[in-house]
């Protein structure tokens, strides 16, 4: 399919000096547009044999100290940020033709904000973050819901659901940032701030 891309610029003289605040910018845009899951993100981690994996998580927060989303710590993409913190996230929001690239590295959050966090989840899925050994095999789905199933009879709904020490957050702490909006054939506007000793460098970027 041809798709020939929106009009539109990066105007530099608006872009924010700190790519988080900008960030803000471009979410609440996406925010405000209609059939989008704004949060939604591509993190890619690389094994300890080194083969890079990507898949989409929920962004669940940002502020000055990086972007918070939360997982099994028995999880595979867990293993492979413990192991190697350097990751890489990237916000698609096709109906804006934006997106957002960023690098740096992946840190557990403390178990107070893994815990503030979880309170706020549905019950049932806390109930199923037990239960789950994130990415083991198992033969059928029932034998998953009999587990949620059995374990709701300990904690029915509106008790307090305990903490595992298998689930929890993780932030990543930008070192590099790109802001891409498409343009018509193709030449596409794309700026990106790297980190210095003295704050960030914006450069913008050919196509």
């Amino acid at each position: 399919m041809k798709i020939d891309y929106q009009e539109g610029l990066i105007d530099p003289a608006e872009l924010e000096e700190d790519p988080l605040l900008e960030l803000g910018k471009w979410y609440d845009m996406a925010k405000a547009s209609d059939d989008m899951l704004p949060e939604a993100v591509s993190l890619a981690t690389v094994s300890p044999s080194g083969i890079p994996t990507v898949r989409i998580v929920l962004m669940r927060g940002f502020d000055a100290r990086g972007i918070e989303f939360f997982t099994s710590y028995n999880s595979p993409k867990a293993a492979d940020m413990d192991d190697n913190p350097n990751v890489s996230l990237a916000f698609h929001w096709k109906p804006l033709y934006r997106q957002i690239r960023i690098e740096g590295t992946a840190t557990r959050v403390d178990k107070a904000e893994s815990k503030a966090y979880w309170d706020t989840r549905p019950h049932g899925s806390r109930l199923a973050a037990i239960v789950s050994t994130q990415s083991a095999s198992v033969d059928t789905w029932e034998e998953m819901a009999d587990q949620v199933e059995e374990l709701e009879k300990a904690y029915p709904e509106g008790s307090d659901v305990p903490l595992p020490d298998s689930w929890g957050g993780y932030r990543v702490n930008p070192t590099r940032f790109e802001f891409w909006l498409s343009r018509p054939s193709r030449l596409h506007d794309r700026f990106q701030y790297t980190q210095t000793d003295s704050g960030w460098a914006i450069t913008r970027l050919q196509p």
